[in-house]
């Protein structure tokens, strides 16, 4: 950890740099504005094979020269598609709430993603950024909307007395994480709260076409085989703003905003960096992760993933042992095993020949 709080995606997510993005070369930071660098093409290795295609604009944009999906060809916007679906990925399982050179980097990396699965290459400039990062509140958004339709029913607005319990119920979910608890007044099941496997399903697993499904790479943590941990932080995230619209006692609409909610998440992600630490010696963390992976996979109906086949393993003695054995049988020489060949093609002759005559 970098900071207190703040994910390193390094040592959380490797396999997002080791598998997804081998080979893509890091987003240029020589140009202080954001909106003008570009992100660094695929490399010679990945763009071999890659059909070179020019991106192709049909309109001239909407209102006040805003660039839209629909202004480009049908291959811009299948690639773009794919692209902000690898985007919604990353923010989720590494930051919902990027840097402006994180938020680059990474729609570099997607766009690369996307157009190596379409089989076709169109560079990435500032269009694609601006059309990929357009989505970003949505992502979070979506979430925040889930974790409100679940707690309608937690809370009754209808009288002053309800609405009294319901600022004290906000308080008390809202301090320490007691919001993520099976059991918020008791505090037993951490991090284990029913909403937040809701949630999960309902934004990743609901279909068959939903990133959990079509995407699994980025929800599969490659040290612990659950869930990454940021994942969890970001539902947590929006359970807090959804449950905070009652802090007055009745339920009032308010901005997800980043300006606020990002230090949330920091906030949310040192505790529970802490709670891991401290429940490191029974692996608790990733266990919990893991279940919830396997039942969100069991919520969209995707079979468990078959074990990999694996490379034989052989000790220095097994090779010594080969040649040994190699060496001591009594096997035919060379000539004697072609002499018996023929022998064998002869006999096969004879037969068909008395089959013919039958």
């Amino acid at each position: 950890m970098d900071q207190v709080g703040v994910p390193d995606t390094n040592q959380y997510y490797p396999n997002h740099s080791d598998t997804i993005f081998t080979g893509l070369q890091p987003v240029s930071t020589s140009n202080s504005n954001p909106a003008k660098c570009r992100a660094s093409p695929l490399s010679s290795t990945l763009a071999e094979g890659l059909r070179v295609t020019q991106k192709v604009k049909v309109s001239d944009g909407g209102s006040g020269g805003r660039v839209r999906a629909g202004d480009f060809d049908k291959i811009y916007q299948s690639i773009l598609m794919l692209a902000i679906s690898h985007y919604r990925c990353m923010l989720l399982t590494m930051n919902p709430y990027p840097s402006a050179m994180q938020a680059q980097q990474w729609a570099g990396e997607a766009w690369a993603n996307a157009c190596r699965s379409k089989g076709v290459l169109i560079e990435f400039d500032e269009d694609s950024l601006k059309l990929i990062r357009a989505r970003e509140s949505n992502i979070r958004g979506n979430f925040k909307k889930t974790a409100r339709e679940l707690l309608k029913a937690e809370f009754d607005p209808t009288t002053p007395a309800a609405r009294r319990e319901n600022r004290k119920l906000v308080s008390m979910l809202t301090t320490q994480i007691n919001m993520t608890y099976k059991d918020p007044i008791a505090r037993k099941g951490p991090y284990q709260h029913p909403i937040i496997q809701k949630i999960i399903n309902k934004n990743l697993y609901n279909k068959k076409t939903a990133e959990g499904v079509t995407l699994p790479g980025y929800f599969k943590e490659s040290e612990t085989g659950g869930f990454p941990f940021a994942l969890i932080v970001t539902v947590v995230t929006a359970i807090q703003a959804a449950i905070e619209e009652y802090s007055t006692g009745e339920q009032k609409d308010a901005l997800f905003a980043a300006e606020k909610y990002s230090h949330i998440f920091a906030t949310q992600f040192g505790s529970l960096e802490v709670f891991h630490q401290g429940t490191a010696h029974a692996d608790l963390l990733p266990k919990i992760c893991r279940q919830m992976l396997k039942a969100a996979r069991c919520f969209a109906n995707v079979p468990e993933e078959s074990a990999a086949p694996t490379i034989a393993k052989f000790s220095t003695a097994d090779f010594a042992s080969a040649v040994q054995d190699w060496a001591n049988n009594d096997l035919p020489a060379d000539e004697d095993v072609a002499r018996s060949e023929a022998d064998m093609d002869e006999e096969g002759d004879d037969e068909g020949r008395q089959l013919e005559l039958q």
